[in-house]
């Protein structure tokens, strides 16, 4: 069990609950009250302002929160485990976009739990990414912007095709990034695979927005075909 995990943890308890002896704290970790003790200082000097008083427990001062922007101990994790993924699977650009806030985050908490939101037991490993965020960044440039494109296509059975589509939406699927377009060959939507475009252009016609090839439109279809239970 690493300490910094088990640093978070004693800070939500004390976020829960109004007071909490050592002896409570200590069960509840599985570890001895002389480590709580140890916790406690680090805490301590690194900024936390703990009260403890003999016989009767920790406590946090009323109305501290963790520094970083009043974020708690979950939501702090959720934006560390958020944060990496994009380092691990954005662009370049969006990559040190996600470096450089998380660094302003960390930069804003006590030293002993920015060691500790640093050493989170939830990764997201940049290892075999390969070429599913290619084109990333130019897509995003696309949506921003709201132009049209024009790209080269490999379907899954290796068939190619030049399609002009307007962009709607990129999705993350856990091992690879899609686009959503309205593909004006189809005349429908359609989601293309990043590591299977060829190559992209972005074009200078706006997308004409219209209802019913808007984003909101094929999330609704995609809801309507859902199983019901």
């Amino acid at each position: 069990m690493r300490r910094a995990d088990r640093l978070f943890r004693l800070i939500r308890q004390l976020q829960i609950h109004s007071q909490r002896t050592a002896a409570e704290l200590a069960s509840s970790e599985d570890v001895s009250v002389r480590t709580i003790y140890r916790d406690m200082e680090a805490l301590s000097t690194s900024g936390v302002p703990l009260l403890g008083t003999p016989g009767e427990g920790y406590q946090l001062r009323p109305g501290w929160k963790l520094p970083s922007m009043q974020f708690d101990v979950e939501q702090l994790e959720a934006l560390m485990l958020g944060l990496n993924m994009a380092r691990a699977w954005g662009d370049p650009e969006l990559r040190k976009a996600a470096s450089e806030a998380r660094e302003r985050i960390l930069a804003t908490l006590p030293a002993a739990l920015s060691e500790g939101a640093q050493a989170l037991a939830m990764h997201a490993p940049d290892f075999h990414v390969g070429e599913a965020s290619r084109w990333l960044g130019e897509l995003r440039r696309a949506l921003r912007t709201g132009v049209q494109i024009d790209i080269d296509y490999q379907d899954a059975q290796a068939q190619p095709s030049r399609r002009r589509v307007d962009p709607l939406g990129l999705f993350f699927w856990g091992d690879r990034w899609s686009l959503v377009a309205w593909c004006h060959l189809r005349e429908d939507f359609r989601h293309f695979r990043l590591n299977r475009i060829q190559a992209l252009h972005l074009r200078h016609e706006l997308i004409k927005a219209a209802p019913e090839r808007s984003l909101s439109e094929y999330l609704r279809r995609v809801r309507a075909e859902e199983p019901t239970v």
